[in-house]
């Protein structure tokens, strides 16, 4: 990340979608940002229905215009949940990952509905889980287990107290 980048936040529109679906690859590299809730392969109508049906807030933060990442923040009975957080693969371990987690988790903190911050993680995800570790998410203990190409994810559900 270089301090002279001009940074922005705009919402997912169907242009935005169609780029970032070339981003995962392979049905799990869909299953490690999107867990069950998209499919492979990847589609703009997929994305946008999803979106519109679970009621998703997705950000796609632009550097220089372009897009490098996006996540999603969704309401959920009391409590608002991080997902979709996807970087595109030629940007990813530039920090851009962190920013737009920074921005979705400002967002979720915001909203006075809600009492806590939930998202999903998978296990071998080391990275990601480091992360929310150190930003305050604690373990819940919740495991899902996810099929993906015939092997088991083991998903951990995180939360987070704004305030």
């Amino acid at each position: 990340m270089k301090a002279h980048q001009d940074v922005a936040f705009v919402q997912l529109d169907a242009n935005l979608a169609a780029l970032a679906a070339t981003w995962a690859s392979s049905a799990a590299d869909v299953a490690l940002f999107a867990g069950p809730s998209l499919s492979w392969p990847l589609g703009v109508e997929q994305m946008l229905t999803v979106v519109r049906q679970q009621r998703r807030n997705v950000q796609v933060l632009l550097v220089d215009g372009l897009p490098v990442a996006m996540g999603s923040v969704q309401p959920v009975p009391g409590a608002v949940r991080i997902g979709w957080v996807l970087v595109d693969p030629l940007r990813r371990g530039q920090g851009w990952g962190r920013l737009i987690f920074d921005h979705l988790l400002a967002l979720a903190s915001s909203d006075p509905h809600a009492e806590l911050v939930t998202l999903g993680v998978y296990e071998q995800n080391l990275v990601a889980r480091s992360l929310y570790l150190g930003l305050g998410f604690t373990d819940t203990d919740t495991r899902r287990v996810l099929s993906v190409d015939d092997t088991d994810w083991v998903s951990v559900e995180m939360e987070y107290r704004p305030g």
